[in-house]
């Protein structure tokens, strides 16, 4: 029996960790298999006489989700510094997502809901009412 570590790449939920996990676990000469969301692992032991590392991997493929060996040469700690930087520039995606949205959301939001405000939007928002409306009136009837 050898032990094989594999990096799971795209899981997310516990729907996934079960797919990948009852797909490992159909091959032959599977004699434990673990698979672990939060670091996104799996840890399998197989016969490699019985069932080759190519057709595990070829299980995992099958089943839509990216992989990556974990070697013991290279060792946990790279792997740990790739998932930090990985996470790390999500992280700064999801901040400049926010930023930006903060930037439409909040004027949108002022122009719609604005003379519910004590201090309000009313007059301009009113002007700005009422030219449309008047521009609408016109286009319907020069259409008539």
């Amino acid at each position: 029996m050898e032990k094989y570590v594999y990096k799971i790449i795209g899981m997310t939920c516990a729907a996934c960790v079960a797919r990948v996990e009852k797909a490992v676990k159909k091959l032959e000469g599977v004699g434990s298999c673990g698979v672990n969301l939060t670091t996104e692992r799996l840890t399998v032991e197989i016969d490699t006489l019985i069932t080759g590392k190519d057709a595990l991997e070829q299980v995992i493929k099958k089943t839509g989700y990216g992989f990556k060996e974990i070697k013991s040469s290279t060792g946990i700690g790279s792997v740990v510094d790739e998932d930090k930087e990985r996470k790390e520039k999500e992280i700064a995606s999801l901040r400049v997502k926010f930023i930006i949205s903060c930037v439409f959301g909040i004027p949108l939001l002022y122009l719609a809901r604005g003379q519910m405000l004590p201090f309000g939007l009313s007059l301009p928002y009113r002007v700005l009412f009422t030219i449309i409306m008047h521009r609408l009136i016109l286009l319907l009837h020069s259409s008539l």
